[in-house]
């Protein structure tokens, strides 16, 4: 068959043999013998394939071609390489048939669970192979071939639905262009972190709880009914088939599943980026750290109640001293910043405290120091705030009693190795709790309750503060009220709750926990229960599942006290 001459007689008005060539290539039988021929006719006429041939390399692109023989994906590397260098404006269509490449289909099985055997999982990473050597060809020929490829990637992204197999190729696939086209690597991470926002937000912290909890008791249930079964048989029983191409059996919650499985791929990324051969890279750590930071204040930090993603920081930070004391400087930051709102510097705070408190490789040192400079902060806000504030008022104060109750959750969880130190006691006392906790704007009726009982009990039993006069008092007194005008009616609204979270709460996802585990501290006392929140001894962490209902972080106005002198932060040296 002369492709030349096809092609020539379609220009001159003659369709037949045009649309019979469209038809041979289009289908999805064809040999690959046929097929390689009907390539090499198109590589002798690529001059000729101009827009009016667009119907033509419409089914060109729809070949099958990444499963195919060697011999027929070499002959249609070129035959792509060569269209696109001799006609710039199909680059976006071929990036476009390309990247959906990166999203796998496969026979849905009968039941609930997709199972994906070794050799599909075999053909498909051959696949992605053919496709990145392509897109890495095309990109030496065509410098924008980055900015027409961002776009598509976005736009191919599989939908939250999809099956986690899909999901998971996706992602890889993008963190490998990201490694061979590093100018598009800060925009691909902000991308996967903000898809993996949507699964975080579908996923939340006690529904993972309550589903993984019922299939554990399946799971004992099933055990026992076994084990009855096997004791009642005398022949052996046949052993079950294992879960192809599964390493860890899934959760039980599919959106968290996918979540897990997403994060085990990013987390390894990120360990493979900042340890090329098995040898830390502080350049190349560096390098990634600065733009996960960027995802992280453009994305993360303005999510409010994120349960899992924000531990890609968590992470990375735990490879070198520096990078970690650089998140804290990096938070503290914003924290005091008066021209930030209030809301991203209440969260700010809440990952500052979390951080500190939770990651092992926060040295003491720093602990010390950043609860240092927040109680200077915290102490210069109190001088300002004495001749206008009369009482608690979370509405207007919202980052001070954020600030308030970081102190104290830091010191919960940091405390012993604070005193272990040599001028341990001396370090406490200089921090002069007792003016904080018993100032007018009353820290301790805004806290979480449970933070407050706790602090004040490890506070008085180490002289260091006495809470407990205030606590009662607070108790006594009867809870302020504000009002706020919405829509035209007065409503009452209490005002003395102060709607928190901690970032790095426990670690509930199976398969990725394996790269959290080692680096996060679990809390190792006792806590104070109180009647108003009964806290299970079972429970390892000590700290509410859920906020309490109070003022939103949002609600929050802008200060309107003046921070003219509020106490500068001595930038840890970080790079």
């Amino acid at each position: 068959m002369d492709v030349s001459a096809i092609v020539k007689n379609f220009k001159k008005g003659h369709r037949r043999d045009y649309d019979g060539f469209v038809g041979y290539i289009s289908d999805p039988n064809i040999e690959n013998s046929d097929l390689i021929q009907y390539l090499k006719g198109l590589r002798e006429c690529i001059s000729d394939l101009g827009k009016d041939c667009e119907y033509l390399i419409g089914a060109l692109l729809q070949v099958n071609w990444a499963y195919k023989s060697r011999a027929v994906v070499l002959e249609y590397q070129t035959v792509l390489l060569n269209l696109i260098s001799a006609h710039s404006y199909y680059l976006r269509s071929c990036a476009k048939m390309l990247v959906k490449i990166f999203l796998p289909t496969f026979e849905k099985s009968p039941s609930a669970t997709t199972h994906i055997t070794d050799a599909q999982r075999e053909k498909d990473d051959q696949a992605f192979i053919h496709v990145h050597g392509l897109l890495q060809s095309i990109a030496k020929i065509v410098p924008l071939t980055p900015q027409v490829l961002m776009p598509v990637l976005v736009g191919c992204y599989p939908f939250v639905t999809k099956d986690c197999y899909i999901h998971a190729c996706y992602v890889r696939n993008l963190l490998q262009i990201a490694q061979y086209m590093p100018v598009l690597r800060k925009q691909i991470l902000s991308l996967i972190v903000e898809k993996m926002l949507e699964l975080d937000a579908l996923a939340p912290r006690q529904d993972i709880q309550e589903v993984e909890d019922d299939v554990d008791e399946d799971m004992n249930i099933d055990d026992e009914v076994e084990m009855f079964e096997m004791d009642s048989e005398n022949e052996e029983s046949t052993p079950p088939l294992s879960d192809t191409g599964q390493d860890e059996k899934p959760m039980g919650h599919k959106d968290a599943n996918k979540l897990d499985q997403l994060m085990d791929i990013l987390l390894q990324f990120i360990y493979s980026v900042c340890h090329p051969k098995e040898e830390f890279d502080w350049e190349a750590a560096k390098s990634l750290y600065k733009d996960l930071l960027y995802v992280f204040d453009a994305i993360i930090l303005k999510t409010y109640l994120s349960c899992h993603v924000q531990y890609i920081l968590f992470y990375i930070t735990s490879f070198q001293q520096q990078l970690s004391d650089g998140f804290v400087d990096y938070l503290w930051k914003k924290v005091k910043d008066p021209n930030m709102q209030p809301i991203f510097r209440q969260s700010a705070v809440a990952y500052l405290a979390s951080y500190v408190a939770r990651a092992k490789y926060v040295s003491v040192s720093t602990a010390r120091t950043i609860l240092e400079f927040m109680v200077k902060w915290v102490n210069t806000y109190i001088k300002q705030a004495s001749y206008s504030a009369s009482q608690a008022d979370v509405v207007h104060h919202g980052p001070f009693y954020s600030v308030c109750q970081a102190i104290f959750y830091i010191f919960i969880f940091r405390h012993k190795e604070f005193l272990a130190e040599e001028d341990g006691m001396k370090f406490c006392a200089s921090l002069n709790f007792q003016t904080i906790v018993t100032c007018r704007l009353n820290p301790l009726r805004i806290c979480l309750p449970v933070v407050v009982k706790t602090f004040s009990s490890i506070a008085r039993q180490h002289q260091i503060a006495f809470c407990d006069t205030v606590i009662e008092h607070n108790n006594r007194s009867n809870l302020p009220l504000t009002t706020l005008k919405t829509q035209g009616r007065i409503k009452l609204s209490l005002t003395n709750a102060l709607d928190s979270f901690f970032p790095f709460d426990p670690y509930l996802l199976a398969r990725s926990q394996r790269h959290i585990e080692p680096l996060y501290r679990d809390y190792g006392g006792q806590p104070v229960v109180t009647t108003e929140e009964q806290i299970s001894e079972d429970e390892d962490d000590f700290l509410p599942e859920e906020a309490p209902n109070g003022a939103s972080l949002g609600k929050s106005p802008a200060d309107f006290i003046l921070y003219g002198t509020s106490p500068g932060f001595k930038p840890m040296s970080m790079m």
